[in-house]
């Protein structure tokens, strides 16, 4: 005769270490994901930025005949002048010029944002230091529409002929 077990029920220890540990995995993929997902997210806000910059110095263009000038090299650091970077464009053509999702986040890197240059004739505006999908040592694709040849490792641009290597 067959003698009854009373602790039958239940968990072993190495059970639940496994579960314990494909929970952890689990996790940790989804973590990395929406990291990657959050950082695409910034990147795409960022190209959106730069259209609208876009968009606004274009119809300053059709109404001065220039665009607004700089004040010789990069005047405009984001950082350093959040809320006019581009002198002129606020409020009449963007109510409020956009500012980078890591502006002032970037430990070691306090220049990184939108910069702004300008002859009166031609323009660029770089998002510079802070795209997340191509970083030094990675290269911007050529391909990429806003590829700047002037700062090829961390910048997306957007300029007119004249400013190409600037």
């Amino acid at each position: 005769m067959r003698r009854k077990n009373k602790h039958t029920a239940g968990f072993t220890l190495v059970e639940l270490l496994t579960v314990a540990l494909i929970i952890g995995l689990l996790s940790t993929l989804l973590f990395v994901s929406i990291n990657a997902a959050r950082s695409k997210a910034r990147d795409a806000v960022r190209k959106q930025n730069l259209v609208q910059i876009k968009k606004a110095l274009e119809l300053y263009y059709d109404d001065h005949g220039a665009y607004p000038l700089s004040s010789g090299g990069w005047y405009a650091f984001e950082y350093q002048h959040p809320i006019d970077y581009i002198l002129g464009i606020t409020p009449t053509y963007l109510a409020r010029l956009p500012n980078d999702p890591l502006v002032g986040k970037i430990e070691g890197l306090p220049e990184a944002g939108y910069k702004y240059i300008s002859d009166g004739k031609d323009y660029k505006i770089v998002a510079y230091g802070t795209i997340e999908k191509y970083s030094w040592p990675t290269l911007v694709p050529s391909t990429d529409p806003f590829h700047d040849l002037g700062h090829v490792y961390s910048s997306y641009a957007l300029y007119t002929s004249g400013a190409v290597n600037w």
